[in-house]
């Protein structure tokens, strides 16, 4: 009885360790994908956006990457409100150089909504002005807050808050 009690305790441990490996790799899994997501999210729903605002994009092409709330709220209305007010709108700009650093950020599996810290940087305009002996202006370098929603299954953009100019 002795060694069949030992036997069972040695099998509890070493299903306790492999539960525990499990938990972990799941963790961690579900970590790697919901960053990977958010990053493409957050290119490809801010370069649109800037695109808008540059006149390259309709705005509909940023209406795949927010959420609902978004484009009822201030969101599609400020991005417009940006572009109406642009300077790009004296230039035809063709292609930028779009940049975005994210600081770290941490995904439970159970993670719903996240807030992220970017910067967004565009260091190359290509297109030229309207009128003749104007350049293209730089992109101001800005720090942002952008929250992002879990809807059916995808991660959406449903706030952007501009935090500061960024030191270029």
């Amino acid at each position: 009885m002795k060694y069949v009690r030992r036997l069972m305790g040695w099998f509890a441990s070493r299903l306790l360790v492999l539960a525990l490996i499990l938990i972990l790799c799941v963790v961690v899994f579900y970590d790697a994908m919901n960053t990977a997501n958010i990053r493409v999210i957050l290119k490809d729903g801010m370069a649109k956006r800037t695109q808008v605002i540059m006149g390259m994009e309709d705005v509909d092409a940023f209406r795949l990457y927010i959420t609902d709330s978004y484009r009822e709220s201030d969101g599609i209305h400020g991005t417009v409100a940006e572009k109406a007010s642009s300077p790009y709108q004296l230039c035809d700009v063709v292609g930028i150089d779009h940049r975005l650093d994210m600081d770290f950020v941490w995904f439970w599996p159970w993670d719903t909504v996240k807030t992220v810290r970017i910067t967004e940087r565009v260091p190359k305009i290509d297109g030229r002005a309207k009128r003749s002996g104007a350049g293209v202006p730089a992109w101001q370098d800005t720090r942002y807050e952008v929250t992002l929603e879990l809807v059916n299954k995808q991660w959406k953009i449903s706030r952007v808050e501009a935090l500061e100019i960024a030191d270029p």
